[in-house]
């Protein structure tokens, strides 16, 4: 059985053994930026104007491979310094240059080194690059910050707007690099030809642009569907290797000028056309409004001319009978003619007492009005008659004139109802 003083200190020995392997780990952890401990690296320092966010532990590249390390960036005589590690040995050149370059969008840096030339000289190590031998790190910020803010932002829809246009079109930007080189020559003639007096054509052309550009504005969706359509219909006509394109282009100027002959003999025709069609038009709109009447008119008459053929059946004898009847009142016709003929002086005298003639038979027949029909006789009527007393039945006699009186004793045609004694009633009695 071990002892107690032996069993503390295998615990001892052990715990110290756990703290140096962890001591070692944290070590070697926050040194494993920098290789294997003991490993060969090749030291020099680098001077820049300004390094834009160069961080110790950033990569050290040699054409664009990873080939060391920064070890620190400080601040040396108001210069920023970059003291840089290569791992293992590396031939350095008196004549070799350093560059900070972005690594990514999201801002961090890198250190490319071109080693220089042998013709040189070799650079000791732990040795200084000057900064003329240096370039400093150019930020997309600084690029930018030269435009104004209208630019920028202009500058962001337009990358925006291009890259989403870009996506799903690899292919089609593969044939574009791949035909590029005989595309170029023809694209610089193009370029020549718009620059020339001072670019004008091209300020001309962008002005065009800009304007229809702006015409299309909201009908994305209208011409989106229009392109559709419009690849479709290339794509029809690109049939069978385009031979029926090819033969109809072929044809096509012949067919082009007869056509030309065929449009210049039609003026004349389509001019009277032009004429005739203005002399139709208020025609034609009156037609256009009466359309919806006489659509009803012949809708309703439909019922009516159904019943025709049965009304002709039943009229027939009538018919028949009124040509008897006219007939044997042809000799009474020329009697009666004369016969109105002579009657007409006297119509014509007494038309304008129509109102009188009226008023006497309105009164003839009210004053037969009275009595009680139904009892055993239906004309069972009386006449009554009334003695009627006014004042003028007194001052009449005594020859004095009444003023309640406006008669006139011989009215005009129509005015006879409008006369009125104007006197007072006295009591009156009658009997039947």
């Amino acid at each position: 059985m071990a002892s107690p003083k032996s069993t503390k200190g295998r615990s001892l020995l052990i715990g110290t053994v756990a703290l140096v392997c962890f001591v070692a780990a944290v070590y070697v952890g926050v040194n494993a930026h920098k290789g294997l401990p003991g490993a060969q690296l090749t030291t020099f320092t680098a001077a820049f104007e300004d390094t834009g966010g160069l961080r110790a532990g950033d990569d050290v590249r040699i054409a664009r491979v990873r080939a060391g390390r920064v070890d620190k960036v400080e601040i040396k005589d108001g210069t920023a310094v970059a003291t840089l590690s290569l791992d293992g040995d590396r031939d350095l050149y008196k004549n070799a240059t350093a560059s900070i370059d972005s690594r990514s969008g999201l801002g961090q840096k890198i250190v490319n080194i071109d080693p220089g030339t042998p013709d040189a000289g070799e650079l000791p190590e732990s040795s200084m690059l000057p900064k003329e031998q240096t370039v400093k790190s150019e930020n997309l910020s600084d690029l930018l910050g030269v435009f104004d803010d209208p630019t920028r932002a202009s500058l962001t829809s337009t990358l925006t707007q291009t890259g989403q246009g870009i996506g799903g079109h690899g292919q089609d930007i593969q044939d574009v690099v791949r035909n590029a080189p005989q595309i170029l020559p023809d694209l610089g003639t193009v370029s020549r030809s718009l620059t020339e007096d001072n670019g004008q054509d091209l300020s001309e052309l962008l002005q065009a642009a800009n304007s229809l550009s702006g015409r299309f504005a909201g009908r994305q969706d209208q011409i989106a569907a229009l392109t559709g359509d419009l690849g479709t219909t290339l794509n029809a006509i690109a049939a069978d290797r385009s031979v029926p394109l090819r033969d109809t282009l072929d044809k096509a100027p012949d067919t082009l000028s007869a056509a030309r002959e065929a449009m210049t003999a039609l003026q004349p025709p389509l001019s009277d056309l032009d004429s005739a069609t203005a002399q139709l038009q208020p025609g034609a709109r009156g037609l256009g409004d009466a359309t919806p009447d006489l659509r009803g008119v012949l809708r309703e008459a439909v019922p009516p001319l159904d019943g025709v053929p049965n009304v002709s059946e039943q009229a027939q004898p009538a018919l028949g009978e009124l040509t008897e009847t006219m007939t044997d009142a042809r000799p009474f016709a020329p009697r009666a003619a004369a016969a109105l003929s002579d009657t007409n002086p006297v119509l014509t005298t007494l038309s304008p007492y129509a109102p009188e003639v009226m008023l006497f038979f309105e009164n003839f027949a009210d004053a037969l009005s009275n009595g009680q029909a139904g009892k055993g006789d239906p004309n069972n009527r009386h006449l009554r008659v009334t003695l009627m007393l006014h004042t003028q039945s007194v001052d009449g006699q005594l020859g004095i004139k009444d003023p309640f009186v406006a008669r006139n004793p011989y009215p005009a045609p129509g005015a006879a109802g409008q006369d009125s004694t104007g006197s007072l009633p006295l009591p009156t009695t009658g009997g039947e």
